[in-house]
């Protein structure tokens, strides 16, 4: 059977395409805003102790030292058998007044239990710093896990926390273009979707 020809012909027409719907950038916006406010939350905790240790580390620098101690005797320290452990360490030269090439008592860590054990090793590294005719322990490790601090370590530690910042002001960018953009075009979607039910209306 033969088609119609010429002006009689019906012209096939495609129904008008329906704009995109809203919902997905509503959902978008519902599973992004979490995680970027814990992602930024994650990282001002991170940036915050970063700029402590870059704090930390002008303190010590130059009034500081780190020496390696023996170990001395444990004293009990509670009801408990929790017993903090004594070192003996020899003060660098160049420290200040008598306290250069002195030999110091300092305390290590506390644990539970007698020595000898494990929990008291016999040498323990002391990072010290100088308050008078004081010696003050800043912090203690096993040897090779307390570094000392030097103008490399500040500039590492501050190279480290301008990382930090780094991603703290991403992720404040992150949050913003969430809060901003997603909801902006879920609504501009559903207004274009809602007006495209109404009768007459046609999409270019």
């Amino acid at each position: 059977m033969a088609m119609p020809q010429g002006p009689t012909a019906q012209r096939i027409q495609r129904p008008p395409r329906r704009p995109a719907p809203g919902w997905p950038f509503w959902l978008a916006f519902g599973v992004l805003l979490p995680l970027a406010l814990i992602g930024l939350v994650i990282w001002t905790s991170i940036a915050s102790a970063g700029a402590h240790v870059v704090d930390d580390q002008h303190r010590l620098l130059g009034r500081s030292a780190l020496v390696t101690g023996t170990f001395l005797e444990a004293e009990n320290v509670s009801a408990l058998p929790e017993m903090n452990g004594f070192y003996t360490a020899v003060l660098p030269d160049d420290a200040p007044g008598a306290l250069a090439g002195s030999v110091q008592r300092l305390g290590g860590p506390m644990n539970i239990g007698f020595p000898p054990s494990k929990e008291f090793p016999q040498s323990q590294d002391f990072l010290v710093t100088y308050d008078g005719d004081q010696v003050v322990v800043e912090r203690f490790g096993n040897p090779g896990r307390v570094g000392a601090v030097t103008e490399s370590s500040v500039r590492s530690a501050e190279s480290t926390a301008a990382v930090y910042t780094g991603f703290l002001i991403f992720g404040w960018i992150w949050l913003v273009l969430v809060v901003t953009v997603l909801p902006t075009l879920a609504i501009t979607f559903s207004v274009r979707r809602r007006r495209a039910r109404m009768p007459g209306f046609r999409v270019n």
